[in-house]
């Protein structure tokens, strides 16, 4: 180590240079380092055909550093980014928002933050105060993994999905989690009372009001009943127009094990709404387009398809109400897809470039016919971890944003989130670079951690992002990140995706 500097606006903070051509942040208060940077990788002395060694490092400030060569000095300037906001002994695994109302979801101002831990724990954090914890989940003796974790909103829990299949319901008002339902894949029935027979792989909330139907039981005499008034398991927190109006997360969406897509009620766990058959192999993902009702599955054999359900006015001349829209073959593995309110997807891979297909010709044919559109798929997959797609819904059509790739993750992207109201992406990856991007995939900032990055979320409406890194939770504030003269656009409905 050749010098140390403590940084003025954090207290608790300070500075250190050494010989490896590296500064790193540190905080004293923790005895913790936060961030280093690698100053010797960009340096034109060091990369030079006349390439020369280190002599010594030192800080003129907090920010502003000399390099010394035998032969040069090198002045450098870094930026403080990123500040502590929470610390665990426990590696992360992922983070998410609660939100109480749907005003707060608008807004995206969270009543809370809630950590899941590699120990299949969960805490509730204060956003504004992330030192009060609100809430501690602990997973029952049973659970050998918690696979997804997130809040409801129409009846105020925490959904734990296990990797046995099993759903957990958890009731966080107080101190201690809880546990208040666990269902096994078994204990959900249709409307004869047969209990399943597939496993559940995926779950998830949706706004979308389904329609009464079950492709295994073509019979109108069973039909869901609504639980009288008192006899639910919860009641729905929200208006009556929220409700009326599919604008609270009334159902769970849960994905099986042979390709079947289940519809349940959140405040009902016993009975089955709705049942699809929608993939012919285990559904590994599902994702709402609420402004548009409807449906992205992904399943094992890599088909992503796009779904809704007729209207009111067609029903009645159609036996089966599901709609098929689109079919695509993916070519590879998606990590997630990433749904933003003007009908725009961020769709990230895990990484590894497309499988070609056998037939060329098939790569980009047009499919005639968006009722009939199941019948063919798609290959518009050619390179890159991310796609940007905009659903066309008046042509049924799903179109990709041309986008320059120049500024892509170069190893596989592990957590993004989005901010629809500012028109920004935020992701990260395993070599922990956070990345902040604008509605057309111009990147605004880049942003480098020590350990590999596992989640990201977008704070509050200033855009502030939170971001998981091992056991630690750092803080990025708009107002640094956002490089001068970027504004971020929303992408609208109107525009041309071109």
């Amino acid at each position: 180590m050749t010098s140390l500097a403590p940084i003025e606006s954090k207290a608790t903070y300070f500075v250190s240079a050494s010989l490896d051509g590296k500064l790193r942040i540190w905080c004293i208060e923790k005895m913790i380092e936060l961030y280093c940077f690698d100053i010797s990788v960009d340096s034109p002395v060091q990369n030079s055909a006349m390439a020369d060694s280190i002599m010594n490092v030192k800080l003129i400030n907090h920010k502003i550093y000399a390099m010394i060569f035998k032969s040069a000095i090198e002045i450098g300037l870094i930026s403080h980014l990123a500040s502590s906001y929470y610390i665990s002994k426990q590696p992360i695994r992922c983070l998410g928002k609660c939100f109480k109302t749907n005003e707060q979801r608008e807004r995206n101002s969270p009543y809370a933050l809630f950590i899941s831990f590699d120990d299949d724990s969960i805490v509730l954090l204060n956003p504004l105060e992330p030192d009060v914890i609100i809430s501690t989940i602990y997973p029952p003796p049973t659970s050998n993994q918690v696979v997804k974790v997130f809040y409801c909103t129409s009846i105020q829990r925490m959904f734990l999905l296990l990797k046995t299949g099993s759903i957990c319901v958890y009731h966080v008002e107080k101190e201690t989690g809880t546990l208040e339902q666990l269902k096994e894949s078994k204990s959900l029935k249709d409307y004869e009372g047969k209990p399943m027979t597939q496993g559940v792989t995926c779950l998830g909330t949706c706004h979308t009001r389904p329609p009464q139907y079950d492709c295994e039981i073509f019979s109108d005499l069973h039909k869901y009943q609504e639980p009288a008034p008192g006899e639910a398991d919860y009641e729905f927190v929200g208006t009556r127009e929220e409700l009326e109006n599919d604008l609270l997360d009334t159902f769970l969406v849960v994905g099986l094990s042979k390709g079947t897509v289940l519809f349940v009620r959140v405040n009902n766990l016993d009975h089955i709404y709705a049942r699809f058959s929608i993939h012919r192999q285990a559904v590994t993902q599902i994702h709402e387009v609420k402004e548009r009702k409807i449906f992205l599955s992904i399943c094992e054999e890599l088909h992503l398809m796009i779904w809704g359900f007729t209207g009111p006015g067609e029903r009645e001349q159609r036996e089966n109400p599901l709609v098929l829209h689109r079919k695509f073959d993916l070519g590879r593995e998606v990590f997630t897809v990433v749904v933003s309110k003007a009908n725009q997807l961020l769709l990230c891979f895990k990484g590894g470039d497309a499988a070609e297909p056998a037939n060329q010709a098939a790569q980009v044919k047009s499919l005639e016919g968006q009722r009939n559109a199941n019948k063919k798929a798609e290959q518009f997959v050619k390179g890159g971890d991310s796609e940007i797609l905009v659903w066309d819904h008046e042509n049924f059509q799903l179109k990709k944003i041309r986008v320059d790739k120049s500024d892509e993750h170069e190893v596989p992207i592990t957590c993004c989130d989005t901010l629809p109201s500012a028109g920004l992406f935020v992701s990260g990856d395993q070599e922990g670079l956070v990345k902040i991007w604008d509605c057309r995939k111009r990147l605004i900032r880049e942003i480098k951690f020590v350990e590999p990055v596992n989640s990201v979320s977008f704070l509050n409406p200033e855009a502030d992002i939170i971001v998981g890194h091992s056991g630690n939770l750092s803080r990025l504030d708009a107002v640094d990140y956002m490089a001068r003269g970027m504004t971020a656009e929303r992408y609208g409905e109107e525009a041309d995706p071109k």
